[in-house]
């Protein structure tokens, strides 16, 4: 089945649809699926993808720097990020404080250590929704999703930019619906801030990411501005300070513990300053 959504080049997603239909699979007639002169009901007969807000785990695959798409696994991406400023990363794009961030962490069996990681990420949630099958008692093609969006509804590829989780409209039956999957692949809790807070605690216990034999080298929006061969261009801040400061985007780094990092995109800054967040550099 081909995908709903899509792009084409670096545009913004398209879709092709068809004329809604009713409750038991027939189309609807032409009054009834189009109430006004703008509005036509539709339906999405094709696949797409959700991209999860609020969490980013690490790639088990990603385009290639070189122009050849292979896992985080392969000799490509070993040889990358072993040393990407000897394969073509431009090094001049680089702020020296970032540079120096960065540089500690290449070397042999940074792409694999990342692809290790990316697999434990896709089995847990393999296992989330497995799990919640059972919950349910309900086969795979029984179950269904429940998306909440935010303020983008796609992101540059066509996905949806949701919060996701088991479609259960009366939450306790036959058990209490549990936090979202984007919550879940942080931690059991109830709300973000709890997440964060669980967060901590794997760092303390070395679970996951934290593994203190082989913790993740690289953040996942990292391998994706070096792949790119591009630098980051989201601006942040730090959750864990009490101040009205937004760090450029080259600092994200200042703040050590991913979770206390909330990035803005670059439309939203001045919206910001203007309520009287002040820019790194203008303090």
């Amino acid at each position: 089945m081909a995908e709903t959504f899509f792009t084409v080049g670096e545009g913004n997603p398209r879709a092709v649809t068809g004329i809604r239909r009713k409750a038991d699979g027939t189309t609807q007639l032409l009054d009834q699926a189009v109430p006004d002169g703008d509005t036509v009901g539709v339906q999405l007969d094709g696949t797409g993808a959700t991209r999860f807000l609020g969490i980013d785990t690490p790639e088990k695959s990603f385009e290639h720097p070189l122009g050849s798409g292979q896992g985080l696994d392969g000799p490509k991406w070993e040889q990358y990020l072993t040393n990407p400023f000897g394969n073509g990363f431009p090094v001049q794009l680089l702020e020296p404080p970032l540079l120096a961030h960065l540089q500690p962490r290449f070397g042999p069996g940074a792409a694999t250590n990342h692809h290790r990681h990316a697999v434990a990420a896709g089995d847990s949630l393999r296992a989330a929704i497995q799990g919640d099958h059972v919950a349910l008692g309900q086969t795979p093609e029984q179950f269904r999703y429940f998306l909440a969006f935010a303020y983008e509804v796609f992101d540059r590829y066509g996905r949806f930019l949701a919060f996701i989780n088991r479609n259960q409209p009366d939450a306790n039956v036959p058990a209490a619906r549990p936090p979202s999957y984007n919550e879940r692949q942080l931690a059991e809790s109830g709300d973000l801030e709890k997440a964060r807070n669980a967060v901590k605690q794997a760092r303390a216990n070395g679970l996951g990411a934290f593994d203190p034999a082989d913790p993740l080298r690289f953040e996942a929006f990292e391998v994706r501005f070096l792949g790119r061969g591009e630098v980051p261009i989201r601006a942040v801040i730090d959750l864990s300070r009490d101040d009205t400061v937004i760090l450029r985007p080259q600092s994200y780094f200042k703040i050590p513990n991913p979770e206390d990092r909330l990035f803005i995109p670059g439309e939203f800054v001045p919206l910001f300053a203007a309520k009287g967040w002040r820019l790194e550099g203008f303090v």
